[in-house]
């Protein structure tokens, strides 16, 4: 499915754990949970159910509003660097248990590719370097 189509932002991919978790690192920002939620399709419900997921469209929306109310450019990184490995849930504790750092990092890119399909991610490494590469798969542009 072309991940630009109208079908395919609708479909629910995005684990809302990630939403739940983005809504508080806003809330700790000063920005109100009813002020981010508003104006989106989704609700405080679908944030608390833990088997819930959300589409891109929704995570567009979610995006764009955060962009318009904090106005920083530096939030999306200090939230990325909130996201521990049990913040990617049950299965975040698996990689844990690699033998080499490239097998942990590999496992993790491996892992974030199906747990949190935003992006794709390349994996190389020369030496003890590695490097991963994101790759916007949803044409997402300035979010």
């Amino acid at each position: 499915m072309e991940t630009s189509s109208p079908m395919a932002l609708e479909v629910p991919l995005i684990s809302a754990r990630y939403a739940r978790q983005f809504i508080r690192f806003m809330e700790r920002k000063g920005v109100r949970r009813h002020a981010i939620l508003g104006d989106t399709n989704i609700s405080s419900d679908m944030l608390d159910d833990p088997d819930a997921s959300l589409s891109m469209g929704q995570v567009r929306q979610l995006l764009g509003k955060a962009e318009w109310l904090m106005g920083d450019e530096r939030a999306a990184f200090q939230f990325g660097q909130q996201l521990d490995l049990p913040a990617h849930g049950l299965l975040g504790f698996a990689v844990l248990g690699q033998e080499t750092p490239r097998r942990l990092i590999s496992m993790i890119v491996q892992y974030l590719r199906v747990g949190l399909p935003l992006m794709d991610m390349d994996l190389s490494s020369t030496g003890s370097t590695f490097r991963i590469q994101l790759i916007d798969n949803w044409g997402l542009g300035d979010l």
